[in-house]
């Protein structure tokens, strides 16, 4: 989830993904963010959202959490 959507679209623009362990995309409220178990802190993603630039700006949800905030 993001508070800012600008913020989050340079973030899928400037992140080199690595095929098949990771992902990102677009999404109403920010960026989906997936990653393969034990690269959820090591993979390229990762690491752009705990740079400063985006780390206040953004807040990673579990897929369940997020449903039910949207819903709320």
């Amino acid at each position: 989830m993001s508070d800012d959507l600008a913020v989050a679209a340079e973030l899928l623009a400037s992140t080199r993904v690595v095929p098949g362990a990771e992902g990102l995309a677009p999404a109403p409220v920010g960026l989906y963010y997936w990653a393969f178990k034990g690269r959820t802190t090591a993979g390229e993603i990762a690491k752009q959202l705990s740079a400063a630039r985006f780390m206040k700006h953004n807040s990673v949800r579990a897929v369940a959490t997020l449903d039910k905030l949207l819903r709320a």
